[in-house]
């Protein structure tokens, strides 16, 4: 983390965020029985935030929290040993979670009383859905008519948020 005073009412800081993501998704695959991916990433991101202090007793903070990209790889193991001896692989997902900023407000209004808000977006409308793709083809039925498996990379499961 770097940190910077720029004068007595306003300061800035930044760092890097290192975050590992670890998933357990399951889908009914039909005969095969139920079809499990593990799969986990560590990936980078940053962060910045300012405090401005128009007064002694005012204080104003934002902060943004960049977007992180996930780029998941694990394996799909099937419930039914016959399906999981024959088509237990691997598997990716891209998976970018999104950015934040925030604006917090501090303000004392007499000795041992402080008043505080917080408002905070998220960019949850970015993440529409995960998708997970098997590296290599199987044939294996799921649920519903779609197959997991077939030519170069095919959709596991897709979670639609």
């Amino acid at each position: 983390m770097f940190a910077y005073k720029v004068n007595d009412a306003f300061s800035i800081g930044v760092d890097v965020s290192v975050q590992k993501i670890a998933a357990k998704l399951t889908n009914s695959a039909g005969a095969a029985g139920v079809a499990t991916l593990k799969a986990d990433d560590i990936s980078f991101g940053f962060n910045v935030g300012v405090v401005f202090q128009p007064s002694p007793a005012t204080r104003i903070g934002m902060h943004y929290r960049s977007a992180i990209q996930y780029d998941v790889e694990g394996s799909v193991t099937f419930s039914s040993a016959a399906a999981n001896a024959a088509n237990a692989v691997s598997a990716t997902a891209a998976l970018k979670v999104p950015d934040s900023f925030s604006l917090s407000v501090a303000h004392v209004v007499k000795a041992k009383w402080d008043v505080m808000g917080d408002l905070k977006w998220t960019g949850w409308d970015k993440l529409q859905r995960l998708t997970v793709v098997r590296a290599s083809s199987s044939g294996v039925p799921f649920s519903g008519g779609n197959l997991l498996g077939g030519t170069a990379a095919t959709v596991f499961n897709t979670l639609e948020f």
